[in-house]
């Protein structure tokens, strides 16, 4: 009876060992912006029963959360209350910069709103910007860094009516892989 006892108690004891040897977590990462305008951060979250955890960064943070981040490689080393531990390699990327057209402007010298403003155009030296009407005349062209926004005139410089107007930007005017598409609408 003694055999069965212990045999009995081995198994739940490696079995018991097996089930805590890893430490199970969620890992949450907020990526740098646009040209690292505000920088990343990562959280673990350990989700198993065996407080307290201790943090090991490979920056040398020793918290759960790990703050202005530029984009790179971190590991950290977790370990539970039973001294289990487990090391997590995250990759921390920088989002990509996109251009972020406004899709509608009023161009009635009110002082609001009166051009057509780009976000984050000031990342592109080399922009290349084509507006077209319905009828596909180009009504502006504008090449280098956006810095003279269109005011709703035409070519020539007289105002175009209101509408929708189709643009097209190429984020550098040498390489012509990289674009994107879109309308803007004029009201007055």
């Amino acid at each position: 009876m003694k055999k069965q006892l212990i045999f009995t108690l081995v198994i739940v004891i490696i079995s018991v060992n097996s089930l805590v040897a890893q430490i199970v977590s969620n890992v949450i990462i907020v990526k740098p912006t646009c040209n690292n305008q505000t920088l990343g951060n990562v959280t673990i979250k350990v989700t198993n029963n065996h407080p307290p955890y201790t943090f090991h960064w490979s920056n040398g943070n020793t918290t759960s959360e790990i703050f202005d981040l530029l984009p790179a490689t971190y590991s950290v080393k977790v370990t539970d209350g039973l001294l289990n531990d487990t090391v997590l390699s995250i990759t921390v990327k920088e989002t990509a910069c996109e251009l972020s057209p406004e899709i509608v402007f009023t161009p009635n010298d009110d002082g609001y709103n009166d051009t057509w403003f780009i976000g984050n155009a000031n990342y592109f030296p080399n922009a290349y910007i084509l507006i077209y009407n319905r009828v596909g005349q180009k009504v502006y062209e504008y090449h280098g860094l956006y810095t003279k926004q269109w005011d709703g005139k035409d070519l020539i410089g007289a105002p175009v009516p209101d509408a929708s107007y189709y643009w097209i930007i190429f984020k550098d005017k040498n390489e012509t892989t990289e674009l994107q598409k879109g309308c803007v609408s004029i009201i007055r």
